[in-house]
């Protein structure tokens, strides 16, 4: 992920098995991110959270580059996998490869994917209404209550914005949640799981191109303190002008601009 970027990241279990399906595992899940936010050294923060029977959605922000963020879930997803193979007396992988990654263009993007999360579990047809679900955030954003998965996340500022006084919150982020699903406005699966950005549709394509080039340098080997550069620098712009994202002379091969055709 790009340095300062914020995210949608999805942890699918292997064949889509339900490990995750018991209150206990589910508990697991929040703990091993706790014990282990450490690893992260503040630099890195979770923002919303909605924990499924066989997969986790998280929205979370980088205050620096990925590392941090990778060392803290690495470690609690180790912990997480090591207890499921202990209690189904099973070896192996639990999760398909790594987790996936959605970036999101701004605040007005994040808040759509915060409430994609919430209207998970009403999708898969678990409950009628998100706040039916006890293992997301829903509740603890739209109506201030004590959540299993707020002991893990920090408000971002897209929900500060919403007012001020917690109650103001509230009771916007409630409104808000209830017209997007009801007007049919949020992400939908393609575009919160299975693209490298979500945002405005021109932001969307200049982001499948950024991520071209950023494969492209990659491959002719550009350092990478000249990718987060120039990543820093392409997403400043808001992707806008793709022809800021000049690498320089890769490694030992010479000067190599990269082009997007």
């Amino acid at each position: 992920m790009p340095p300062k970027s914020v995210f949608h990241l999805m942890w699918r279990m292997i064949e889509g098995k339900f490990f995750l399906q018991t209150s206990r595992m589910k508990n697991a899940y929040i703990n091993a991110l706790l014990n282990s936010r450490k690893m992260a050294g503040g630099k890195a923060q979770i923002h919303s959270l909605c924990i499924m029977d066989n997969h986790v959605h998280m929205i979370g922000a980088l205050k620096t580059d990925h590392r941090p963020m990778s060392d803290w879930l690495q470690a609690a997803h180790t912990s997480v996998a090591k207890l499921i193979n202990k209690t189904k007396n099973r070896q192996g992988p639990v999760a398909i490869g790594r987790p996936r990654n959605t970036l999101t263009e701004d605040d007005h993007h994040m808040l759509k994917l915060m409430f994609y999360l919430d209207y998970n579990p009403v999708r898969a047809g678990m409950v009628e209404e998100p706040k039916d679900y006890k293992w997301s955030t829903y509740n603890h954003y739209a109506h201030g209550a004590e959540v299993p998965c707020d002991r893990v996340i920090s408000h971002p500022r897209c929900y500060r914005r919403l007012g001020n006084t917690p109650k103001k919150r509230q009771q916007k982020y409630r409104r808000l949640a209830r017209e997007y699903a009801k007007e049919h406005d949020l992400p939908t699966k393609q575009e919160a799981e299975e693209t490298f950005g979500y945002g405005s549709p021109s932001w969307s394509r200049s982001s499948i191109k950024l991520l071209g080039k950023i494969h492209k340098a990659a491959s002719m080997g550009i350092p990478s303190h000249k990718l987060i550069r120039g990543i820093e620098k392409c997403l400043r712009q808001k992707l806008a002008d793709l022809t800021v994202l000049d690498f320089g002379k890769a490694r030992n091969k010479g000067p190599t601009p990269v082009r997007v055709e």
